[in-house]
């Protein structure tokens, strides 16, 4: 996805929980809004050495995250403030994709020991 009004939405309404009114903050193209986003979740970003395998001339810059409850990761683009809303996206869809499970499991519980109903 490229930097822009999409991602910047995106960014706003599942990392911030805000709805959009209007035009969301340039997250993606200012890496002074992107700064927005340490607020909010722990990530860390920098600039690949040429050295580093992972090194692309056409996408310098990388966000990571270290976490118990899912694999560290490092997610490359071609700025900073890009690389920033990719891994908090990538961060908050996990986070949406551990609660889903854990409510899974307690419906799923509820229903083997005859406590709670399936609802479609």
């Amino acid at each position: 996805m490229p930097s822009g009004r999409q991602m910047d939405e995106l960014v706003h309404e599942h990392v911030f929980g805000k709805e959009v009114k209007g035009r969301a903050p340039g997250y993606s193209t200012s890496i002074g809004t992107a700064a927005k986003i340490f607020d909010v979740i722990a990530v860390f970003v920098g600039r690949l050495h040429k050295k580093d395998p992972r090194y692309d001339a056409a996408r310098p810059f990388f966000a990571g995250y270290e976490a118990g409850w899912m694999d560290d990761f490092t997610i490359t683009a071609d700025t900073p403030q890009k690389a920033l809303c990719k891994a908090a996206l990538f961060i908050q869809r996990g986070q949406e994709d551990a609660l889903r499970d854990k409510q899974a499991k307690q419906l799923n519980k509820g229903v083997s020991d005859g406590t709670a109903a399936v609802i479609p």
